[in-house]
This record gives structure tokens, sequence and C-alpha cells, in this order.
């Protein structure tokens, strides 16, 4: 969670179920606009794949949602389909 937004609401991780669950607001002046970075999560991997697609959630509960004034302000959301391949070995 960056300072854009320091309220942290929720902020679970729930490795069995692979979901992890962020919320974060600020209530107060200057709001965030424009683009900036709202979270960054590292995944570490323990086999290859041909492909494990992360992808928001889009229905409840916790539907993936960007909100002002008690409205949804989300135009879209887009998947992202990593790719984990085996590891290799430098020459160093």
């Amino acid at each position: 969670i960056t300072p854009v937004l320091p309220l942290i609401l929720q902020s679970s991780i729930d490795n069995a179920a692979g979901r992890v669950d962020v919320a974060a607001a600020r209530l107060a002046a200057p709001f965030p606009s424009g683009t900036f970075t709202f979270a960054e999560i590292e995944f570490v991997a323990i086999a290859p794949t041909a492909g494990t697609v992360i992808r928001f959630e889009r229905s409840e509960p916790g539907r993936s949602d960007v909100t002002s004034a008690g409205g949804s302000i989300l135009s879209q959301v887009v998947d992202s389909p990593p790719i984990v391949i085996a590891a290799s070995t430098c020459g160093n």
C-alpha cells in the first residue's frame, strides 16, 4: 500500500485459496488523481506452469472496484496472464 491511500481497510492473503484482498482509502484532501501505484505484490513460484491467470474479482463478495463519494468510478479491469518458467543457471 502506498502513501497515496494511507488508510488500510483490509489486507489479507489466503495462500490455500490463492486470494489476496486489499482495500485502502484516503478520507481527506488531497485525493488521488491520474495514474498511481496502489500496491505491489510479489509472487514466488513453486513450479513452472504453462500459464496462471491473475484476475480481478468481478462479482460480490470482494468485487474489484475504485470508488469516489460512494460511487464506482472503475471503468475497466484487465487480468494478467503470467507464465512461470524454470530457472536457468548463468555461467558466472
